[in-house]
């Protein structure tokens, strides 16, 4: 998925649509990150709640969710793990990394929990949805074994959103929402910015009973937004930076910004 600020609004969209369908319960949501482990991801010591100073064994995200999938065998159950790439997915997974293939479901393919020498198996009606940002480049990639377990969707910009969906703000001073974003990222691919760094719709989305002021309110998502993300692309190379920005940017690199008529009209 592309790095951009309402990314997570999809798979928060998917959970509430998931959960209209099968009922309360038949989600469970995780973050993967560097300090998340095997330990809340299957099983794990923790503190008792009665007992602070003494330690029990709790079933982690996808034990609780495989239990009530056995349970309810005719409800569909979906596990999301959001930013799939900022953990170690193989530690996390352990075991479960075989028992998430389609042809592993079920108690014939158990396995023995590391802890608790217990068998956990998965069945057929656990879904199992990753996300992830293809443009951060401070985490390593998913490895071949991780990768051949799941089934990978490219979720790229979509300019025409900002033309469809009630409610934006569309046009700004003669200035298309969607013709800006596309003149961007076809500047950043001249440059040789791949299609997974380039600027995600979100940036530009403006609904128009919220801003308040729809050209400042651009202006802002420039200033602090697109500039700087630019200017990271380019390492600071501020001929690269007018290619893509033109006259938004002096030949410092340093934003105009100073009033509104100047700014579009460097849009223009």
């Amino acid at each position: 998925f592309f790095k951009q600020k309402t990314a997570y609004e999809i798979p928060l969209r998917l959970v509430g649509s998931w959960t209209r369908w099968q009922g309360e319960g038949s989600v469970e949501k995780v973050t993967f990150h560097p300090s998340y482990g095997y330990e809340e991801f299957i099983e794990g010591y923790r503190p008792m709640q009665d007992r602070p100073e003494a330690f029990g064994l709790r079933d982690g995200a996808l034990w609780r969710l495989a239990d009530r999938a056995r349970e309810q065998p005719e409800r569909a159950f979906l596990l999301l793990i959001d930013e799939l790439n900022r953990g170690d997915v193989a530690r996390i997974f352990g075991e479960a990394i075989t028992l998430i293939e389609p042809d592993k479901r079920g108690p014939e393919h158990a396995r023995r929990a590391m802890l608790s020498q217990r068998e956990l198996w998965v069945p057929p009606n656990v879904h199992v949805l990753g996300t992830m940002n293809t443009a951060d480049k401070s985490v390593s990639l998913l490895d071949v074994a991780i990768r051949r377990r799941f089934a990978f969707k490219m979720v790229g910009p979509s300019p025409g959103l900002l033309e469809r969906v009630p409610g934006l703000v569309r046009e700004i001073r003669g200035v298309r929402l969607s013709r800006l974003l596309t003149v961007l990222n076809e500047n950043l691919h001249e440059i040789g910015v791949g299609q997974e760094r380039h600027i995600g719709h979100s940036y530009l989305w403006l609904v128009r009973d919220e801003v308040g002021d729809a050209a400042s309110a651009l202006m802002e998502r420039f200033d602090v937004d697109v500039i700087p993300l630019v200017e990271e692309y380019c390492f600071s190379d501020r001929a690269q930076m007018q290619r893509v920005l033109g006259e938004l940017v002096d030949g410092r690199g340093r934003a105009r910004l100073h009033d509104v008529e100047g700014f579009f009209g460097a849009l223009t």
